[in-house]
């Protein structure tokens, strides 16, 4: 982690202050290329580059108290979970782990219907009439362990990204969506997810 973070200093995208932190001073140099207002897929189409999304997995299990406290739901209550590799022009860039809260997607055939290659911002869109109002990101600069430099195909010790996001639809007062996602530091930019469908 110090080898990420000395990385990440001496690249000039984040700033130490001694006794205070460590801050981001400037996103990395591919800022807003991949991700705007109107989502990372619908971007990347306009662009003429291909976005690939392979399911690992995707399983219905019961919240913990951890998703409890985040979705602001029940223990007792499902949620959806889902493993994606997210690649750009067939280079993988992001893995990612979505929890979402069924009672907010009200449709059964939400899992069934998200496959690889599909947006699942357009799928919640066309099943649920989900849109999205915005988003809350923490990130957090980590180096990759064997498992995420075998599921990202780079070396280990890579500096990376680990971004947490909160995603409140329209017309909800608590967030629908949970995810923890590794990404290349070179592909993630400014993301504001609103008005998506």
């Amino acid at each position: 982690v110090r080898n990420c973070m000395a990385n990440l200093i001496e690249s000039g995208t984040l700033e130490s202050f001694k006794g205070k932190g460590t801050y981001i001073k400037r996103i990395p140099s591919l800022s807003n290329e991949y991700h705007s207002h109107s989502g990372l897929t619908a971007q990347l189409e306009r662009r003429q580059q291909k976005l690939e999304t392979l399911i690992i997995s995707k399983e219905i299990l019961k919240a913990t108290k951890l998703l409890n406290e985040i979705l602001l739901i029940n223990t007792s209550n499902d949620v959806y979970k889902i493993k994606r590799i997210r690649k750009i022009d067939h280079k993988k860039f992001s893995y990612e782990t979505n929890f979402l809260n069924p009672s907010i997607i009200n449709n059964n055939n939400f899992l069934y219907s998200l496959t690889d290659n599909t947006s699942m911002y357009n799928i919640l869109y066309r099943l649920s009439d989900i849109e999205i109002d915005y988003a809350e990101e923490s990130i957090t600069p980590i180096i990759s362990d064997k498992t995420i430099a075998g599921l990202l195909d780079v070396e280990l010790h890579t500096p990376l990204l680990k971004v947490k996001r909160l995603t409140f639809a329209k017309g909800v007062g608590t967030p629908f969506e949970y995810t923890e996602y590794i990404i290349k530091p070179e592909y993630y930019g400014t993301i504001t997810y609103r008005n998506i469908k």
